[in-house]
């Protein structure tokens, strides 16, 4: 008798009527959590592209360094991640696949979401770190044409022609963590310091790369020998 009154009060109360909302609450916080990784990782991939652009646009402005030499940095898809890539960057139109539509991309995606939530190969993930999504690279650029990568020129170049590409990998990882945007008025510190200020680089190597990180926003303090 005690349970058949209290399935009746359960019964005869309102809590059935939520069901339903319950159930289009879930489908909802689904549909919002899927739009939103894709929308993110999207919108970071197209700031990953922009700030390449930027980069580009002021070391094409420069002039050449030694040998006539021009750098144009590269970022490409990963191999590893060019199946969630591909899903990212599709177009929101009527018929494109949905990130989560494919089973094994889904697979994957939830691996990553556990491995992210678990601290598991921190660092090697992609939702944590959307740069992993690309390879970057330098060209080097001879007479308008790519003559060289930075990744293969290690250990065979001479300790100048070494030592400017890092001058401009620097100078750009320091502009963006300073936020600083080519063309627009950035208000703040934008500080680089550098003790032996392009020691063993020629003339116009030191000439261009200066001029490369003062386009750049940054203020240099140099310390070097006479």
């Amino acid at each position: 008798g005690w349970v058949g009154r209290h399935i009746k009060k359960l019964n005869d109360s309102t809590l059935a009527d939520y069901r339903q909302q319950a159930a289009d609450a879930r489908v909802a916080a689904e549909q919002s959590f899927r739009s939103d990784v894709k929308f993110k990782m999207r919108e970071a991939i197209q700031r990953v592209k922009q700030e390449i652009r930027d980069l580009n646009n002021i070391l094409t402005s420069c002039p050449a360094f030694t040998n006539g030499e021009k750098y144009q940095f590269v970022a490409d898809v990963s191999p590893t991640h060019e199946s969630l890539y591909n899903l990212i960057v599709a177009p929101p139109e009527a018929g494109a696949e949905d990130l989560f539509g494919r089973q094994d991309v889904q697979n994957n995606l939830m691996a990553l979401l556990e491995d992210s939530e678990s601290g598991k190969d921190r660092g090697n993930n992609p939702l944590e770190d959307y740069r992993l999504l690309f390879n970057f690279d330098l060209q080097i650029i001879q007479g308008g044409k790519v003559v060289d990568y930075l990744s293969k020129r290690m250990g065979v170049a001479s300790n100048g022609e070494h030592r400017v590409p890092f001058y401009v990998i620097a100078g750009a990882a320091l502009a963006t963590a300073y936020r600083i945007r080519p063309g627009v008025p950035h208000v703040g510190a934008g500080l680089m310091i550098l003790d032996e200020a392009f020691y063993g680089m020629d003339a116009q190597n030191t000439y261009v790369t200066a001029t490369f990180l003062k386009s750049l926003g940054l203020q240099l303090l140099m310390a070097g020998p006479d």
